[in-house]
């Protein structure tokens, strides 16, 4: 098995097996080889790689590249068994006997096939300021399975990537038609930007743009193992268990100390039931006929007195009796008897008598009284005209 050790002035600081085709050094976590050393960049080696046909790592040569500054890295130099130093940092590529054998590599080597080519599952984005070099944004997506376009990064919506449906060596194309001025940079080597730049399994993306380093590559999926859990072994939950027994305990303790009243047992109410019979009904009985008895009329009887008749004298014409009216006092001022007119005549109803043709006059079969009427209007007494309701009638 190969290795890789990593040291600075004498000091080792990693050591990884070459079992993957494209390894990444840096200070980013999401890095495979995390270095923590001065003017460490958050991804500043990769190291690929370089054979023919399928990945194998016991064929084959490895090479380095940096890509931690912004200008062109160019060509990779190949790692070997000298040592080979880069920004104050040896790369040695090394054969491990130790930890190629199962039963002495133990956790090391177990699940590891190397004869199988790398699979990868994820795709990782790391989106890095140039000007502080902190890391903005990581993000690891599952790869998309519609050729719909998706953005990758929640500042920038413009950088997006689709599925290739081409080329079944490419599994994703990145789209840059709305990222003008984009440098773009395949494992360190500068090429043409175009409006569909291909992702391969083992390639690795540098995208140059807005003042942002976007690094794009594919990744296993790495699934952690469940973390066994021991009911019984955890103190806090058997007090807790105790705690809650004791408690229902307890409750059920004293609900059954506490005497119960005894509902006194009310006997059913006796209802008596008394039926009386209907009387008879009464036989009415027809009433016998009675005979008819011919009434046997009078018989005239002429009289034989004779009547005188009486002529009166007509009765001679008498004398009117005249009733001398009382003597009054004649009034004076405001006691001056008012002289007696018809109403008819004066005022409103005067000149709305005068203005109105006269008919036929009011007559009992052209008036609907509802009660308008109530009190008749004469000229020999003090009368009054009641009208309770607006009239109904015709007036002719």
């Amino acid at each position: 098995m190969k290795l890789l050790t990593l040291s600075m002035n004498r000091l080792e600081l990693a050591r990884l097996q070459l079992r993957k085709p494209l390894i990444v050094v840096g200070r980013s976590p999401t890095c495979d080889v995390v270095l923590r050393a001065q003017d460490i960049k958050p991804i500043h080696f990769i190291i690929e790689w370089i054979g023919n046909g399928k990945f194998n790592p016991k064929a084959g040569q490895w090479s380095i590249v940096d890509v931690s500054n912004n200008a062109e890295a160019g060509e990779g130099l190949v790692l070997g068994t000298n040592p080979l130093i880069i920004d104050d940092i040896s790369f040695v590529c090394i054969e491990s006997g130790i930890e190629s054998t199962e039963v002495i590599g133990g956790k090391i080597i177990e699940g590891l096939s190397t004869n199988e080519a790398h699979v990868p599952d994820l795709l990782e984005f790391v989106q890095v300021r140039n000007d502080s070099g902190s890391i903005e944004e990581v993000r690891h997506i599952a790869l998309p399975r519609t050729a719909k376009a998706q953005s990758l990064s929640k500042e920038f919506k413009a950088f997006k990537v689709e599925k290739s449906t081409l080329n079944t060596e490419h599994l994703l194309n990145v789209i840059l038609d709305e990222l003008p001025g984009a440098e773009l940079l395949l494992s360190g080597r500068k090429i043409d930007p175009t409006s569909r730049v291909p992702l391969g399994a083992n390639d690795f993306l540098q995208v140059k743009w807005n003042g942002r380093n976007f690094y794009l590559r594919f990744v296993e999926e790495v699934q952690s193992p469940p973390i066994p859990r021991d009911f019984w072994g955890d103190p806090l939950l058997k007090k807790l268990t105790a705690g809650v027994a004791l408690f229902l305990l307890a409750l059920f303790l004293i609900h059954a100390i506490i005497p119960k009243p005894i509902a006194e047992e009310i006997p059913p109410v006796r209802v008596a039931r008394v039926e009386v019979p209907a009387p008879p009904k009464p036989v009415i009985k027809e009433p016998e006929a009675k005979p008819v008895v011919e009434e046997q009329k009078p018989a005239k009887v002429e009289s034989l007195i004779k009547v005188k008749k009486v002529v009166t004298a007509p009765a001679k014409a008498a004398a009117p009796k005249v009733v001398s009216a009382p003597k009054e006092k004649p009034r004076a001022g405001l006691n001056i008897k008012a002289p007696v007119a018809n109403v008819n005549t004066i005022g409103i109803l005067g000149a709305l008598h005068k203005n109105v043709d006269k008919g036929q006059g009011i007559r009992a079969d052209k008036i609907i009284n509802n009660g308008l009427i109530q009190q008749a209007v004469t000229g020999k007494e003090e009368t009054r005209i009641v009208i309770t309701n607006p009239p109904a009638g015709v007036i002719g």
